[in-house]
């Protein structure tokens, strides 16, 4: 289990931990409990519920994959501690797990979890006392771009240690489907006339990218002996009064302060061009959702207004809303499609001779016919095959392109129209240029090699920014794919051979699913927990994160000596270290137990005390990915806005520590740099090295200059930058 700081205190509870929150329990015969999260000053620091009284939220790790996944099957406190984190303005690419308080035209409290912070709960505490009827209503809300299948639930048990169980009505195995879902439910009778009732809105990990979901419009009620029976008031609406930018097909909402029951004709929609518009309501409790026939038209103004009298609540004397009530919204208007964004961008230069063309939309758009068309200065007109829709599209070129070729993708804004209201064409720019790649002798004309400083500066904006390809995907080139190629077996086409084991495995076949010498997977030679912890999955604009699948530092592995290498630096083995011996193969390898021979070695333990020393034939190639890595990445954020880390190779061990999972850190160290350049200077890259370092270049567009020129490792890290007359064993000049 990962431990979050400020929580070590609360790690062994059985109940809810009362360090930085307010654990009182609601008494509902005071009044209804009612929270929208509109009051942003109520969550002031991470990790912190004090300002929010009754309610803590709740991060738990590691408790998956025993329950399935499936949050029915939590039913204790899963050794959860304290989180939140407060003020996030957007979600946009949002990745941590735990609760948000997400500060948003609407405000709202989201939840998420991912593969090491499987569950993750918002908690209530209520008082019952001297209620014979209580009615909970709430509002989930899908938050954010991620498709994956997200269930839901709330729970309730009595007092603080009981195990919890699922309140009826509240499940929903999958959350995720892009509209709102109005809850509105009764306690069971066991919940009522109680001093400790706790109910918590729970999710857990999943397959794919977990969905951020949101809790909202919370509303708890109850007819109750000695308390003041108020009416009932509107809490919230959806839209928001003043809102802009409402979609033509969006629903209204309606959330009370208590469950109430409607008359017809409670609520009334007029709007500039359609007139009255006709709502099929639904919902119950304290919760109503309103479709408004038909749908509403882009640009036009609207307002919804509440008759008082036909609004009434249940408990104690029908009492009426204290006043009519209205909101305005503006609908959006209809814009033309635009061509948003595009993989190459316009400009582009090193784009890969086998790159495919990815189009992104502003709207889902239909094309049809001659949309597009694609020239090159040396291949001429380029055919392509076209997959995706309806919003992005990639085009596939039948062939790859030439070297050093300028190409010209021309769009046809007639045949591309928008899929609402009118059928709009396409607005804006309509096509890209882009220069595709070239030689590595040209690749480098615009290097700066005189010092350390011009060299790193302009090596770095020189293989940054590089196209990236998904780690794994069922319909597209992903990192296996790519490793199958770069990696085979250059006796045999079938197979590949691991960077450790020196093994031969079946491409494909031999993938593994677990661990063991007779399965092959993916080795991030850099750690991911290094410095991309966990960012294995898709942005929100379903893009991958670029150092995690960057195959210039993945190579394919023998599972279990991937598994044995763990996160260990690469360096010289000193003492105590245990075989990992090599296959002979190809005239390399086999292990005899003679160190070094041909066999890696490794230290104890996993991290950043032990050590992994590579086998000597493979020793420059690791350090090559490693230093490759320190120089693509520089932090700040790639072209496309996605954050990236500083990644920086040391020989300082206790800097190189874990960077917080599903977060993109400041900087993430690896090590050991002394030994890795020694590494590199023993063992120069090779016909074979080189190889692979052309067929990353044809799908990534961008190359290792450290297997092209070698020198430059001692010019960025040892000051060396004049010329030399240094010829490596392989004959290798500079």
């Amino acid at each position: 289990m990962r431990l979050i700081p400020g929580a070590l205190a609360c790690l062994f509870a059985v109940a809810p931990c009362a360090v930085l929150a307010d654990a009182s329990y609601h008494p509902l015969a005071n009044g209804p409990l009612t929270q929208d999260w509109g009051n942003g000053a109520q969550i002031g620091a991470a990790n912190n519920w004090a300002g929010v009284p009754s309610f803590e939220g709740y991060l738990s790790g590691n408790v998956l994959p025993t329950t399935a996944n499936d949050p029915r099957n939590v039913i204790d406190f899963a050794g959860a501690v304290l989180n939140v984190a407060p003020d996030v303005a957007s979600l946009a690419g949002y990745i941590a797990a735990g609760l948000i308080e997400a500060t948003l035209a609407d405000p709202v409290l989201g939840l998420q979890a991912t593969n090491n912070n499987d569950v993750v709960f918002l908690l209530l505490h209520l008082d019952t006392t001297g209620c014979s009827a209580v009615q909970l209503g709430y509002r989930l809300r899908d938050l954010d771009t991620d498709m994956a299948i997200q269930p839901y639930l709330v729970q309730s048990r009595l007092g603080a240690s009981a195990n919890f169980a699922e309140l009826p009505g509240t499940y929903v195995a999958d959350a995720n489907t892009g509209v709102d879902l109005p809850f509105s439910v009764a306690l069971p009778a066991a919940l009522l006339n109680q001093a400790q009732v706790q109910l918590r809105w729970i999710t857990n990990n999943v397959p794919g990218n977990d969905a951020i979901i949101g809790v909202d419009d919370i509303a708890v009620s109850g007819t109750c002996a000695g308390g003041v029976d108020n009416p009932p008031t509107v809490t919230s609406t959806t839209p928001a009064n003043n809102a802009v930018g409402v979609s033509p097909a969006a629903n209204l909402g309606v959330s009370f302060s208590e469950a109430v029951s409607t008359a017809a004709g409670w609520i009334a929609l007029s709007c500039a061009s359609s007139g009255n518009v006709a709502l099929v309501e639904s919902g119950s409790g304290s919760l109503r959702a309103l479709d408004p026939v038909p749908a509403l038209l882009f640009g036009e103004q609207c307002t919804a207004s509440i008759d008082a009298s036909r609004v009434l609540d249940i408990d104690g004397t029908p009492n009426p809303l204290p006043a009519n009530l209205q909101f305005a919204f503006t609908v959006v208007a209809d814009a033309p499609p635009t061509l948003a964004s595009s993989s190459p961008a316009n400009g582009a230069i090193n784009v890969p001779l086998a790159g495919n063309i990815q189009l992104a939309f502003s709207e889902p758009v239909t094309v049809s016919g001659a949309w597009f068309a694609l020239s090159c200065a040396s291949s001429g007109s380029v055919a392509a095959s076209v997959s995706g829709g309806p919003q992005n599209w990639t085009l596939d070129p039948v062939a790859n392109f030439a070297a050093l070729e300028l190409c010209a993708l021309t769009l046809q804004p007639t045949l591309i129209r928008d899929l609402d209201g009118l059928a709009d064409p396409l607005a804006g720019s309509a096509g890209i240029g882009f220069t595709t790649g070239s030689s590595s002798t040209d690749y480098y004309a615009s290097v700066n090699a005189g010092s350390a400083a011009a060299l790193r500066s302009t090596l770095h904006a020189l293989i940054d920014d590089h196209t990236a390809f998904p780690y794994s995907s069922n319909t597209a080139t992903d990192v296996w794919d790519i490793l199958e190629v770069a990696d085979q077996d250059p006796t045999d086409t079938s197979k590949v051979l691991d960077v450790y084991r020196n093994r031969k495995y079946t491409k494909v076949v031999d993938r593994s699913g677990a661990t063991g010498p007779v399965t092959y997977n993916r080795e991030h030679t850099w750690p991911n927990s290094l410095g991309f912890n966990d960012l294995g999955g898709l942005d929100a604009q379903g893009r991958p994160y670029s150092p995690y699948v960057d195959t210039h530092m993945l190579y394919l592995s023998a599972s279990d000596y991937n598994a044995n290498r763990g996160s260990r630096p690469y360096a010289n083995c000193a003492t105590g270290c245990g075989e990992n011996p090599t296959d002979a193969n190809n005239g390399q390898g086999g292990g005899n137990g003679i160190y070094p021979g041909n066999s890696n070695w490794v230290q104890q333990p996993d991290g950043n005390t032990g050590t992994y020393e590579v086998w000597t034939r493979r020793k420059g190639d690791m350090a090559r990915a490693i230093l490759y890595m320190d120089i693509r990445y520089e932090g700040g954020s790639a072209a496309t806005g996605q954050p990236e880390p500083d990644l920086i190779v040391t020989d300082n061990r206790s800097l190189i520590a874990a960077t917080p999972s599903g977060q993109v850190p400041a900087q993430g160290y690896m090590g050991l740099l002394s030994a890795l350049l020694a590494w590199h200077a023993a063992d120069p890259p090779d016909a074979q090295e080189q190889l692979r370092n052309e067929v990353i270049f044809s799908f990534q567009g961008n190359r290792n200059p450290f297997i092209d020129r070698p020198e430059f490792a001692a010019c960025l890290w040892q000051n060396q930058c004049a010329p030399s007359d240094i010829v490596f064993g392989n004959g290798f000049e500079p």
